[in-house]
């Protein structure tokens, strides 16, 4: 898409982007102030993966809609701070600043934030790698 048809955040006072199938139909890249990865930005999201490929990306990119819609009702959508998804999905960023996504985000929130959300699209306390490895005994002596 041409860059003059696609939303910036200089296209309102305060731009919050949800990106649930970045790279595929939807942008991969920042567009707002704050931006939000579901699912640590992975393209397709929890809840479409049973279904043919074509199908799983457009079940994916429609949950942003419907994830934007809950948040107008609840402030239990809880994003984190983080400038990539692996330092997210590994658990590095989660002592990091954290925000209400949506409806009721702050403008004083900028940057990339990730929240993991489950198939019904509920937020979901997510399992990083760090969570796992404290659970095994041998292993959480090395961390």
């Amino acid at each position: 898409m041409p860059n003059h048809l696609r939303i910036t955040n200089e296209d309102a006072d305060y731009v919050d982007g949800i990106h649930t199938n970045p790279g595929f139909f939807g942008f991969l890249a920042p567009f707002g102030d704050a931006d939000y990865y579901i699912g640590f930005g992975g393209p397709i999201q929890t809840g479409c993966m049973e279904i043919n490929v074509f199908e799983a990306f457009v079940c994916s990119h429609m949950k942003s809609h419907d994830i934007y819609t809950k948040t107008i009702t609840s402030k239990n959508y809880i994003a984190t701070a983080c400038g990539n998804p692996l330092r997210a999905f590994s658990g590095l960023c989660d002592n990091n600043k954290k925000v209400v996504m949506g409806e009721h985000t702050s403008t004083d929130a900028n940057g990339d934030f990730f929240i993991n959300i489950d198939d019904k699209n509920r937020p979901q306390r997510k399992r990083s790698i760090r969570n796992v490895i404290s659970k095994i005994p041998i292993l959480s002596k090395m961390f």
